[in-house]
Parts: structure tokens; sequence; C-alpha cells
């Protein structure tokens, strides 16, 4: 079963492209290994997101960026 789920978060300190180049780089390689898939909108601090995959992978992956002090 494919499950998604989409959250919207804004970054709580400044991101630069080499630093968003970094996080993406590091997503796209845990997110293969993990079988997940989505997109990434980013304008200016603001971020949405939306990830796909198996219900407790996306589950989990979601509990690891609510955990993430970069942005809430």
């Amino acid at each position: 079963m494919l499950f998604h789920l989409i959250y919207a978060s804004r970054a709580t300190r400044t991101v630069d492209d080499a630093q968003l180049q970094q996080m993406l780089h590091r997503a796209r390689r845990n997110n293969d290994r993990l079988g997940v898939s989505g997109a990434l909108i980013v304008q200016g601090d603001y971020f949405v997101q939306l990830l796909e995959g198996e219900p407790a992978t996306i589950c989990q992956l979601y509990q690891e960026i609510l955990a993430d002090p970069m942005h809430d």
C-alpha cells in the first residue's frame, strides 16, 4: 500500500544553497534506501514536502522530521 504525507514547515535558521544541496543529497540517499519517494518545494524559509512509501516507513520518517530542530 502506498501512503502519502504532505507537510509544510519553516526553517528555524537561514539555509544557504550549499546547505540545501547537502540536505537534498542526504535525503535522496536515505529515501532510496528506505523506498521513499516524493517532492520538495522550497520558497525562502518555507518548505513543503510530499513523501510517499509504505505507511510504517513514512510515519517513522515523519517522526524524525518532527524532531529535527532545523525547522518547525
